[in-house]
This record gives structure tokens, C-alpha cells and sequence, in this order.
């Protein structure tokens, strides 16, 4: 057996990084603008302002819905496009391919027309479909296996940050927003114009720093209308001997908890504490930070041989604390005070949701992770693509799911709140007690880990795939454990028979090999 040589660090991730976070705070900008018109729009067109904000909130869930299904379309052209053409030039092209979609969105706004601002964001749902898959498909080829989750942990933290900016920064839409700052001048057409101009500008600076990198597979040919098959491929393939589709499936519940939540956040701000625009930004702020928090803490806290461990109790824990947001708006009942904007009583809402978003960090982190290590190199863009139809699937049903709650049934959004966190929370035990000897030995090296200061060296020697024998001094109990938490692979040990049958003890060495 040929040791698998370490990769090469390799430059360029900080511009690819650059252009994700440009475009994804693009996005988030006209999306924030076509909801408030449309919120707007159903205001004009009804005098009862319950309807209007029944209706508004029925065309918010349905311009989603749009927005989402380029993704679910266009995912079998977009991943097969990727595995056969050079990553970085697909990434130039969308980039530049954005500047046109947002001098159209700003054209919208001067006009008015909500149907011009609908155009342009399903047209940056598009070139946003074929940058997806690539967008996570290109992490390995710009940095070595061992920076991997620290890489995706980087990308999850710039890719929420930028979705805060781009949704903070449509405030510029507003007239009476911008009034004496020096937006006036330009008015919110302008504004609007000049602010995504310029994130695409140095989104385009940030993809040309990326390297050449070669198409993993040349000859694979395009399938633009396979979307069955991409699926079925994703739930055969072993993925170098193990499986896709648990992880992809674990994806999807992420982003589809994830759409409907925030929906509902804003509902039930609005209904339990009385929240406008400043308030609610402070709420889906604290949700934010607390996702950065949990990307960033993942890499420390996976156990790589052990892969289920960790996104399981983060569902678990999401799902936990979504239902205490919920519960906490439901017999909420705050009176702002005039002329305040925000009240106290609202940190019962946003301190468990904060607590949502770390858990919901350590949850997505570790699966993109593992995707992206069992997926074929030649077809990883594939695999990407399907996973995002799956969420893309997933936070569609998500989305119908909410309507069903919110309007034939009438359920309140924080009860929907609460329906939805309990729905996550019973998956996560389902997949805790299905992978119990992963979260066994999650919570074991977890330990060690707060025991012992463990240096580890020569990992990268540990071939990928196929057999090995891993040989070392005996010196004490705790050796067998921290050789299993720290290698790149789940290893078989060699135990005396008696140990393993003990009733205790017994449990954690299976758990751990």
C-alpha cells in the first residue's frame, strides 16, 4: 500500500472566498428589495390589513418558491458542466454574468415594476444555480485535505455574513431611508445600482485571483434534463465505499429549516413583540452570529472518523431551541413604547434562537465536509448538484408546509415555530439512536480532548481508501481511545475479549471500533 502523498496548499481561496460572499450579499439585496415591494404591493391593492398581511406573506412564501426552483431545473446541466470544464473560468463567468441581472433590478426599482424586480431576481436565481454546486465542488482543489473543514467553516461564516450585509444594506430602497445621507443624491434606484455594481466589481477582482485548475473530467457528458438520474446516481453511489445519500439528505433538512424559520421569524415578531424592520434585523443578527459561531467552532469540535456525531447533536440542539423561540413568542405580549423600536422582553426570543444558530453551525459544517471527502473527484460536481436539489426540494416543502400551517389551519407563527423545531428535533434522535456508536464516540473524544493535549503528526500517511495497519507503543488505558478519535478513518482495533464484553465499558469500545 502507497501512502497517500499530502496535497499541496494552494493559493486563491481567499478571492474565491471574496466572490462567493459578493454574490451572495447580491442576492440577498434584491431579494429583501422584491419582498418589500411585494409586501408593499399587497398593502396598495388591500384595505384590511389583516388580509394585507395574509397576502403579503402568501406572495413572500411564493416569490421563494421562485426563486428556489432554478435551482431543482437547471442542477443536472449546472452539475455536469462543472465536472467537465475548468472551475475557475465557470466562476469568472457567473461573476461578470451578475452585472447586467443588477443594472436590470435597479431599472425595476426607478420604474416601479414589481415584474422587473421578479425578473431580475429569478435571472440571478439562474446564474446563481450553476455557481452553487461549483461553489462547494472547487473547495478541495484550492486547499489541502488537512484545512478542509476549516475552509468550508470560512465559507459557511462569509456566505452568512454576506447575506446579512446584502439584506442590511436594502435599506437604500427606502426613500425616506437615505434622506441626508449622500444615497439622496442618487435616489434608491442609484443607490441600489451603484452598491450591487460595486459588490460585483470586487467579486470579479476576488475570482480572477483563483488559479487555473484543470476540468476533473473533460469527456463527461451534459446532461441538462436528468434530474431523476442525478438523484438515483447520488443514492447508489458508495462514494469510495461509503454513502452520499444520508449526508445530502442532512443538508437539505438544514436548508429547509433554515428558509421556513426565517420566514416565520419575522412574522412572529412582528405579532409577539411588535417588531418592525430595526427590530427584527437585530433578531435574524443574533440568529446570524450565532450560525458564524457554530461554523467556526465545527472544524475544532469534529471527529473526522466519526462523522455523525456532531450534526446530529447540532440538529438535535437546533430543532431544542427552536422550539423555545417558539414557545417564547407564543405567550408573548410586549407594548413597545412610543417611539421605541426595540424592548427587552424580546431577548426570550433571541437569545434561544442564538443559541439555534450555533447548533444549526455545527450541524451543516461537518456534512458539506463529507460530501465533498466521499464524493469522486471526476463527479463531484455532480454529487454537489443533486445535494442541492435535495435542499432546494427540501426548502420548497418547507415553504408549503408553512402555507398549509399559517392558512388553512391558522396556526400562528410561533406555534409553526414549535412544529417545526419538534419535526427537526424527532429526525435528530432518529439519527442519534441509527448512529449511536458515532455520537458515543463523538462524546469520548470530546473528552480526551478537554483530558489530554494531543498532538498529532503524519496523519497524511493514513492512504484514503483501502487497508492498513496502524501500529503504536501500548503505554496506557487511554491509548486505544485517542488513537481512535484522532485518526483521518474509523480504524478496527484489536481488543481483549473480556473488555469488550464488559457491560459498560464494553459500550464505548464498540462505539469506537
Amino acid at each position: 500500500m502507497v501512502p497517500a502523498a499530502p496535497r499541496p496548499r494552494r493559493r486563491g481561496f481567499l478571492g474565491f472566498l471574496t466572490g462567493c460572499a459578493t454574490g451572495a450579499a447580491n442576492d440577498n439585496l434584491f431579494r429583501q428589495i422584491v419582498q418589500v415591494a411585494l409586501v408593499a404591493e399587497a398593502g396598495r391593492r388591500f384595505a384590511d390589513p389583516a388580509e394585507a398581511e395574509a397576502t403579503g406573506l402568501m406572495w413572500g412564501i411564493l416569490a421563494s418558491v421562485a426563486f428556489i426552483v432554478p435551482f431543482v431545473l437547471l442542477a443536472p446541466l449546472a452539475g455536469s458542466l462543472g465536472d467537465r470544464s475548468p472551475k475557475h473560468l465557470l466562476i469568472r463567468a457567473v461573476r461578470v454574468g451578475e452585472v447586467p441581472l443588477c443594472i436590470l433590478g435597479a431599472v425595476g426599482l426607478a420604474t416601479g415594476e414589481v415584474w422587473i424586480l421578479m425578473g431580475s431576481l429569478s435571472l440571478l436565481a439562474v446564474q446563481s444555480a450553476f455557481f452553487a454546486p461549483t461553489k462547494l465542488a472547487v473547495v478541495p482543489e484550492l486547499v489541502d485535505n488537512e484545512r478542509l473543514p476549516k475552509a468550508n467553516a470560512h465559507l459557511q461564516a462569509a456566505t452568512v455574513l454576506a447575506i446579512l450585509i446584502g439584506t442590511g444594506i436594502a435599506f437604500v430602497a427606502d426613500p425616506s431611508a437615505i434622506m441626508g445621507t449622500p444615497f439622496a443624491a442618487l435616489g434608491p434606484a442609484g443607490a441600489v445600482a451603484a452598491l450591487s455594481l460595486t459588490l460585483c466589481a470586487i467579486g470579479i477582482v476576488g475570482t480572477w485571483r483563483i488559479p487555473a485548475l484543470p476540468a476533473q473530467d473533460p469527456q463527461a457528458p451534459l446532461k441538462p434534463f436528468d434530474l431523476v438520474g442525478q438523484l438515483r446516481a447520488l443514492a447508489q453511489d458508495k462514494g469510495r465505499g461509503r454513502g452520499l445519500m444520508m449526508p445530502a439528505i442532512s443538508v437539505a433538512a438544514f436548508w429547509s429549516l433554515g428558509s421556513a424559520a426565517q420566514l416565520m421569524i419575522i412574522v412572529a415578531a412582528k405579532h409577539g413583540y411588535n417588531l418592525g424592520q430595526a427590530g427584527t434585523a437585530v433578531l435574524n443578527l443574533m440568529l446570524a452570529i450565532g450560525i458564524i459561531i457554530g461554523a467556526l467552532l465545527a472544524p475544532r469540535l469534529m471527529v473526522r472518523a466519526f462523522p455523525a456525531g456532531l450534526p446530529a447533536l447540532g440538529a438535535l440542539g437546533a430543532g431544542l431551541f427552536l422550539v423555545w423561540a417558539g414557545i417564547a413568542a407564543a405567550h408573548a405580549d410586549a407594548v413597545l413604547a412610543a417611539g421605541a423600536w426595540w424592548t427587552w422582553d424580546a431577548l426570550g426570543f433571541g437569545l434561544p434562537l442564538f443559541a439555534t444558530g450555533i447548533c444549526c453551525g455545527l450541524w451543516e459544517v461537518p456534512l458539506v465536509v463529507l460530501l465533498q471527502e466521499r464524493a469522486d473527484p471526476k463527479a463531484r460536481n455532480q454529487v454537489m448538484a443533486a445535494s442541492g436539489v435535495l435542499a432546494s426540494l427540501g426548502m420548497i416543502a418547507a415553504m408549503l408546509l408553512c402555507y398549509v400551517l399559517t392558512q388553512p389551519l391558522k396556526l400562528e407563527a410561533a406555534h409553526v415555530m414549535v412544529v417545526l423545531g419538534g419535526l427537526v428535533a424527532a429526525a435528530a434522535c432518529g439519527f442519534l439512536v441509527h448512529y449511536r456508536d458515532h455520537a458515543i464516540a463523538w462524546v469520548i473524544a470530546l473528552t480526551l480532548r478537554l483530558a489530554y493535549r494531543v498532538r498529532l503528526v503524519g496523519a497524511e500517511h493514513v492512504p484514503a481508501e483501502g487497508g492498513c495497519v496502524v501500529a503504536c507503543n501500548h503505554l496506557s488505558y487511554a491509548d486505544g481511545a485517542i488513537l481512535a478519535t484522532c485518526l483521518p478513518r474509523r480504524g478496527r482495533f484489536l481488543v481483549y475479549r473480556r473488555y469488550v464484553d464488559m457491560p459498560i465499558v464494553g459500550i464505548f469500545m464498540r462505539a469506537a471500533g
